[in-house]
Formats: structure tokens, sequence, C-alpha cells
């Protein structure tokens, strides 16, 4: 998972159930540099306090900047405790 995470071509993010940002693929710091700062007010983040707790696969859109994103955001472990993993695809195009 680590390999594959890093090398992916799209942002990435996972963050803990408290919004606090575990990983944050190369891609995704690249796109959101100040992601790590915002936490959840970040826009790419914004609206997931309210999803947290529904403990189910979500997919919606953002827009960041002129860009629009599709998020696939699931429930997964991280240090024993529950956190969201976002996928993030630009389908600005």
């Amino acid at each position: 998972m680590a390999q594959f995470a890093i090398s992916n071509p799209h942002p990435l993010v996972q963050i803990t159930k408290d919004g606090a940002i575990i990983f944050a693929n190369p891609e995704a710091l690249k796109r959101f540099p100040d992601i790590e700062m915002q936490g959840l007010n970040h826009s790419i983040l914004s609206g997931l306090d309210k999803v947290i707790n529904q403990g189910q696969r979500i997919s919606r859109e953002v827009k960041h900047d002129d860009v629009f994103y599709h998020q696939t955001i699931s429930l997964t472990r991280a240090n024993d405790d529950d956190a969201l993993i976002i996928y993030c695809y630009d389908i600005s195009d």
C-alpha cells in the first residue's frame, strides 16, 4: 500500500477522525501545498467533519481553485484507530 500511495499520480490523503492529516502523497502536497496546515479547513477536505462518522464509502465532487475533483472517501484503520482515506481525481477536462 505504501508504495502505491506514494507513486499514485492522483492526490491521496489520509486523515484521522479528528481531522489530523496522517499522510498526503507527493501529488496531494504538490496540488495542495497548504493542506497540512489547514486540515479540515482546506477546500479539498471541507465538509468531511460531517461524513467522518458515517462509516461508509462516500463519493462527492469538490472544487479547489479552478479544478473540480471527484473524491472517493473510505473508512480505514490507521494506528489502531478509524481514519479516512480520500482519493481525488481531476475531472475538469
